[in-house]
């Protein structure tokens, strides 16, 4: 059985939406298992703050995925959940649109390459973690796209 709750806006048009949700059903009925999608939180004029994506399982409801958003309708962060932590590719987004940050998570600390940009696109920083902690070679850039520094973990 599969769930999908619809709200008013959820960042697309009618017919895309509904194109995604159809789409949605058709790759999660082939699985073998209950998903429910939930709005959880909205914007007082009704628009989607806050989805979460649950898999129904043996001990019961798991949450596997969640997104934000802004009140402009554009997605905030989007990312993904084991056993209720983090796990898995995190990304975020400036309200403008343009990627704020990509990364990854494992039992809900930081692990693997993590990169963060300006709102005008460039790239702020990147580096990698290992089980939450600094790691190897991190380089730094200014606004301008210019490489400012790099340090060593």
């Amino acid at each position: 059985m599969i769930s999908i709750y619809i709200t008013p806006y959820m960042g697309l048009s009618g017919r895309m939406a509904m194109y995604w949700v159809f789409a949605g059903w058709l790759g999660l009925a082939g699985c073998g298992s209950s998903y429910t999608t939930e709005v959880i939180d909205t914007f007082p004029d009704g628009t989607t703050r806050t989805i979460h994506y649950y898999k129904e399982t043996d001990s019961g409801r798991e949450l596997y995925k969640m997104e934000e958003y802004y009140d402009n309708g554009i997605k905030r962060v989007e990312g993904y959940y084991r056993d209720g932590e983090r796990h898995g590719r995190w990304n975020s987004w400036h309200d403008n649109g343009k990627v704020w940050s990509t990364g990854h998570y494992r039992e809900g600390q930081l692990h693997g390459k993590h990169r963060v940009y300006y709102p005008n696109g460039q790239k702020f920083y990147e580096g990698r973690y290992e089980h939450g902690l600094r790691t190897g070679l991190w380089r730094f850039w200014n606004e301008q796209g210019g490489l400012e520094n790099e340090t060593r973990y």
